[in-house]
């Protein structure tokens, strides 16, 4: 049982795609450290937080989110994820909004 089956839909703040979109930008900004033992800010638990916090604004950028998400659902994303990384150049408001809650919810 994934953490959003218990969900009712019209509460899940974003859709499937868009968490995907989500977790693609988050991985590109704070990727998981095997040296360091430390987990990427698209771990579960950090995901399910920043989704919490960001609750009011993270509906207005669902769009950027699912454009990025289809492709990570049909895991046609190459690594390195430049896609990922150019949101900060192209959409510098929405890389502003995704780095602070990732900071505020990871650390």
């Amino acid at each position: 049982m994934s953490n959003n089956d218990n969900i009712i839909s019209s509460d899940a703040v974003l859709a499937e795609a868009e968490q995907a979109g989500l977790k693609r930008i988050l991985r590109a900004m704070i990727p998981a450290s095997d040296e360091y033992g430390v987990p990427g800010a698209d771990d579960p638990l950090i995901v399910a937080d920043i989704i919490a916090t960001g609750r009011a604004v993270l509906p207005e950028v669902a769009p950027l989110l699912k454009s990025l998400g289809e492709p990570a659902l049909s895991n046609a994303v190459a690594e390195p994820d430049i896609e990922a990384l150019s949101v900060r150049q192209e959409h510098p408001e929405v890389a502003g909004l995704l780095i602070a809650l990732a900071v505020q919810c990871y650390y």
